[in-house]
């Protein structure tokens, strides 16, 4: 079944990939220059190597932070490995209110 045809779809700036449209954004290159635009809040953030979904993550904090330390070969292992290979690498993220990340203490 085409994907095109069976979902709203918006096409990425990576011509291949395809995402459901309205639940993150449009993904942006791995950069620092792009991680600067990301609020300080807390949330969550796919990475994409190349077209495909490659790490997900969460801060409850500030997400700007954590995905400029991706960008910065600080971050994940996986990612710092990646980036060294020269391979496009998108980010996308859902900011959230802190609030959702906290736990009641029956979850403790």
């Amino acid at each position: 079944e085409d994907l095109q045809e069976s979902s709203p779809v918006i096409a990425a700036r990576s011509p291949t990939l395809l995402l459901p449209k309205g639940e993150f954004m449009t993904p942006l290159l791995l950069t620092r220059a792009n991680t600067r635009e990301v609020p300080s809040t807390a949330g969550c953030y796919l990475v994409y190597l190349e077209d495909q979904p490659y790490y997900a993550g969460m801060s409850r904090t500030n997400i700007r932070r954590r995905l400029l330390a991706h960008a910065a070969g600080r971050g994940s292992r996986m990612i710092r490995a990646k980036l060294g290979e020269d391979r496009a690498m998108y980010f996308e993220y859902c900011a959230v209110a802190p609030l959702l990340f906290t736990h009641s203490a029956a979850d403790r």
